[in-house]
C-alpha cells in the first residue's frame, strides 16, 4: 500500500474544514471525521487503531472509513508506489503563468556531495592537472556536511516537493555519510542515483549501496582498458570493472531493483570505442550505458557571461573554475569528426536492443545538429531554458545554486521554499526568461534534451 503524504494540511475555518496538499495543488473540504482521519494517517501511516477510534468518536462503521480512505487516495494524497514514480510538470505551468521570475516547487535536484575525488581525469574541470593549478584550497578543503546536516538539507528538498537527488562530486564513495543519506533520501519520499568512478566499491559497499535500495548507480568507464586508463590512470579500468562486478553480485544476491549503468563522456580520446563499451556492457549484465556529450562553450564565454551577470546585479561567483573547465573541455573535442561520430550513434542504437541507451544532451538524430553542437562557437541547438524552473544544484556546505556559480542561500540555515523564491532565484529567472540564453548556457545538459524539447513545444516558444 502507497504511504500518506505527509504534507497534507488541514486547516478549519468557521468548522469547514479545508484539506490541502501544497506540492500537488490538491485543495477539497471534508468533515471533523474526515479532518482527524488524516491526522491519524499522517502521525502513523494505517495506525490498528484507525478503524476503533473512528468508530467510538464518529459512529462510523470499517466501510464508512473505507470511503474516506478512497476518496483521500482519489485526490492523490497517498505518495505513489516507487515502482510506478509520478513525475509532474508543474514547472511549465510557473513558467508560464507565474509572475516576477516565481516557481512552483522543483522536480529535481542535483547534490555535489563533495568535492574530493581519488582520481586526475583528463577533461576534469576541477581535478586534472591543467584545472586544479585554479582550484582553490579554500573551495576544496571547506568541511563536507554533517549527517545531521545532510539529513537537514534532504528534509527540506523533500518538503518542498523535490521527487529526485542526484548525487555526483568529485567521488561520492570519499563522502562519509553517503549510505546513511542515500537512506534518508528514501525515507523522505524522494528517489536517488549515484554517479561513481566505481573503483572504491569493495564487496562491503556494494553490498551497502544496493541495500539503500537507491533507483540507479552509474559508474563511469570511458573505453576498453587502455583508453580508460590514458584517460582516468593506469589500472582503474580493472577497478572499476571490479566495482561494478561487487554491484552486479550485490543486486542478484539482494534480488534487487537498482539499475546499474555505464557512464562516460565523449571525448577525441573515446569516441571510436562506443560500441565496445555497449558490447561489454551486455556482456556483464549492466542495464545500459549513458553517454554524455561534453558540456563547452566559445573561448570568450567566460568575459560574456560576467558581463551579464555583473550587469544583472549578481552576487559574487564562487565555486570551482567553470571556465577553466570548459576551456579544457573544448581542447578535447576538438579532433573529433563529427559525421563519424554521427555513424557510431546510429551504430548504438542498431546495437542496443533491450539494453538502456541514454544520451545527454539527447541530440536529434541528424548530422546538421551533430555538427552545429560540437563546431559551432555560439550557438546552441535549443535557445530557451526551464531549468531554474526545474530543479537546482546543492553543494558539498548545502549551499544553494539555480545554475553555474550564482549562489542562492544555505539549505543549513534558510527554509527551501525561501531560497526557491528568493530575489536571487526569481531575478536568475527573470533574466533566463528574458534573453533566453546566457554562455554558460551553449551546451548544458539540461537544456537539450528530449524533455526539454516537447515541453517548449507546449509552451509554443
Amino acid at each position: 500500500m502507497a504511504s500518506f503524504n505527509t504534507r497534507v494540511r488541514v486547516v478549519e475555518d468557521n468548522q469547514t474544514f479545508h484539506v490541502f496538499e501544497p506540492t500537488r495543488r490538491v485543495h477539497f473540504l471534508t468533515d471533523p471525521a474526515g479532518a482527524f482521519i488524516i491526522e491519524k494517517l499522517k502521525e502513523n501511516n494505517y495506525p490498528t487503531s484507525l478503524y476503533t477510534d473512528t468508530s467510538r468518536l464518529f459512529g462510523l462503521g470499517p466501510g464508512d472509513v473505507d470511503k474516506y480512505l478512497n476518496q483521500f487516495m482519489a485526490y492523490g494524497l497517498f505518495q505513489p508506489p516507487r515502482e510506478n514514480p509520478v513525475f509532474h510538470d508543474d514547472y511549465i505551468k510557473g513558467y508560464r503563468e507565474l509572475p516576477a521570475g516565481y516557481a512552483f516547487p522543483p522536480n529535481v535536484f542535483y547534490w555535489v556531495i563533495t568535492w574530493a575525488c581519488n582520481l586526475r581525469c583528463a577533461m576534469c574541470p576541477l581535478w586534472s592537472p591543467q584545472a586544479s593549478r585554479h582550484t582553490t584550497d579554500a573551495q576544496i578543503s571547506e568541511p563536507a556536511l554533517s549527517l545531521g546536516d545532510a539529513r537537514r538539507v534532504l528534509s527540506r528538498l523533500a518538503r518542498a516537493g523535490t521527487r529526485i537527488i542526484h548525487i555526483t562530486g568529485g567521488e561520492p564513495l570519499l563522502y562519509d555519510h553517503l549510505v546513511e543519506s542515500i537512506r534518508h533520501i528514501r525515507e523522505t519520499g524522494m528517489m536517488a542515483t549515484v554517479f561513481s568512478n566505481g573503483t572504491l566499491i569493495d564487496e562491503t559497499r556494494a553490498r551497502e549501496l544496493i541495500g539503500t535500495g537507491i533507483e540507479k548507480i552509474g559508474v563511469s568507464l570511458d573505453g576498453t582498458e587502455t583508453v580508460h586508463d590514458q584517460i582516468r590512470g593506469r589500472g582503474n579500468f580493472s577497478r572499476a570493472i571490479s566495482g561494478l562486478t561487487h554491484l552486479l553480485k550485490a543486486r542478484r544476491d539482494a534480488k534487487g531493483q537498482t539499475r546499474i549503468y555505464f557512464m562516460n563522456t565523449v571525448t577525441r580520446r573515446n569516441y571510436y570505442q562506443l560500441p565496445d563499451l555497449l558490447k561489454l556492457a551486455a556482456e556483464v549484465g549492466a542495464d545500459g550505458m549513458f553517454v554524455a556529450h561534453p558540456a563547452f562553450t566559445g573561448a570568450d564565454a567566460p568575459d560574456r557571461q560576467g558581463q551579464i551577470l555583473s550587469s544583472c546585479f549578481f552576487p559574487s561567483l564562487d565555486g570551482p573554475s567553470w571556465q577553466v573547465g570548459q576551456s579544457l573541455i573544448a581542447d578535447e573535442v576538438s579532433e573529433i569528426p563529427v559525421e563519424r561520430l554521427f555513424d557510431i550513434i546510429d551504430t548504438l542504437h542498431g546495437m542496443a536492443g533491450k539494453l538502456g541507451l541514454e544520451f545527454s544532451p539527447n541530440l536529434a538524430m541528424s548530422k546538421e545538429e551533430l555538427n552545429r553542437y560540437y563546431n559551432s562557437d555560439r550557438d546552441s541547438v535549443i535557445d530557451r531554458c526551464l531549468w531554474p524552473w526545474q530543479g537546482g544544484f546543492v553543494d558539498p556546505c548545502g549551499r544553494v545554486y539555480p545554475c553555474v556559480k550564482i549562489r542562492a542561500g544555505d539549505l543549513k540555515e534558510d527554509d527551501f521554499f525561501e531560497l526557491w523564491n528568493s530575489e536571487i532565484y526569481r531575478r536568475f529567472r527573470r533574466l533566463i526568461k528574458a534573453k533566453g540564453l546566457i554562455p554558460c548556457c551553449e551546451r548544458c545538459c539540461q537544456l537539450i534534451n528530449e524533455q526539454t524539447r516537447y515541453d517548449l513545444t507546449r509552451l509554443g516558444v
